[in-house]
């Protein structure tokens, strides 16, 4: 009998998951070509930029809503005059 350990607590809701198959088709969708092997050094060393190629596919197939707007963004469109 194996113990289980749960990841986050049942009470809390959890992401959508994106499978290996998912990503990859995304990021082939994005013209992103990037193999397994620079994708692992890449989770490993840059786990920020990581998470912005999985959030982007994530945006890409509807499983994340659209990033809001940067607030130095709209501050910054807003005093512009055309």
């Amino acid at each position: 009998m194996g113990l289980k350990t749960p990841c986050a607590p049942a009470h809390l809701p959890r992401a959508p998951q994106l499978i290996y198959s998912t990503f990859m088709g995304g990021l082939a969708s994005a013209n992103i070509q990037l193999n397994r092997r620079v994708l692992a050094d890449l989770a490993m060393s840059e786990p920020f930029s990581f998470k912005a190629l999985v959030d982007q596919v994530k945006q890409m197939r509807g499983l994340a809503p659209a990033p809001a707007p940067a607030k130095e963004q709209a501050a910054a469109g807003a005093g512009r005059q055309p």
